[in-house]
């Protein structure tokens, strides 16, 4: 809002902005014609005044930081909620793209193997080379269970925990000539009806192994560990 223009005081001719009372008169014009009019106050009134003038203050401050509080409450909970929102919004989108992505990803791979099958091939074999390498047992039992198909022998549920354990009970020890193990042998060989079986099963070296080829029965005076 634009400030009026000042106008002179018709007394003094003070250069003023705001009527007071009546007529065009600057306060001190107008104190000077109505005295009367003057009000006075005691000190105590005027500490009074104060008092009441602070507590004002005090209680609109108050209001304010009440409702600045309320304010800010209620945007945190309107920030919240919209993050919630945007959270589920993304959650969606990636339950959406992920149902799709696995799909692409495997005609991807196909597509790539169809047209360069040497490298597809190169990479099986190094992917195999290296499973081999971390877990050499569990290709040594897959390729006993491939053995005992073949021949159409009894297969048991045998674990690694088993085979573990038939190790350790021979000390890894060769169950023939005492020697350092270097593999697992079927007791009674697979071509010979043998089981593949835990109980069916003892550590033995490479050279002991070799000799005992599918022969059966086998005289041995190993023991295990402790025995």
């Amino acid at each position: 809002m634009a400030e009026p223009e000042p106008r002179p005081c018709a007394k003094c001719g003070a250069a003023m902005r705001h009527r007071v009372g009546k007529g065009w008169d600057c306060r001190r014009c107008y104190q000077r014609r109505h005295p009367e009019k003057k009000r006075t106050r005691s000190e105590e009134e005027r500490r009074a005044q104060s008092a009441r003038d602070r507590e004002a203050k005090r209680a609109w401050r108050e209001r304010m930081e009440e409702q600045r509080r309320r304010g800010m409450a209620r945007e945190k909970r309107e920030r919240e909620q919209q993050a919630r929102a945007r959270k589920r919004a993304q959650l969606r989108q990636r339950e959406v793209w992920r149902a799709g992505a696995a799909e692409r990803r495997r005609a991807r791979r196909r597509a790539w193997r169809l047209s360069n099958p040497e490298k597809a091939r190169q990479k099986d074999r190094e992917s195999r080379e290296r499973r081999r390498a971390r877990n050499p047992e569990i290709f040594r039992e897959r390729k006993r269970r491939h053995r005992a198909r073949k021949r159409g022998q009894r297969i048991g549920a045998v674990t690694g925990e088993e085979v573990r354990q038939r190790w350790e009970l021979w000390g890894g020890r060769c169950w023939i000539c005492g020697r350092a193990a270097a593999e697992m042998d079927h007791v009674k060989p697979l071509a010979a009806g043998g089981a593949h079986a835990a109980c069916n099963l003892r550590p033995i070296c490479k050279s002991c192994n070799s000799r005992k080829g599918a022969r059966w029965p086998l005289e041995t005076g190993g023991q295990p560990k402790g025995g």
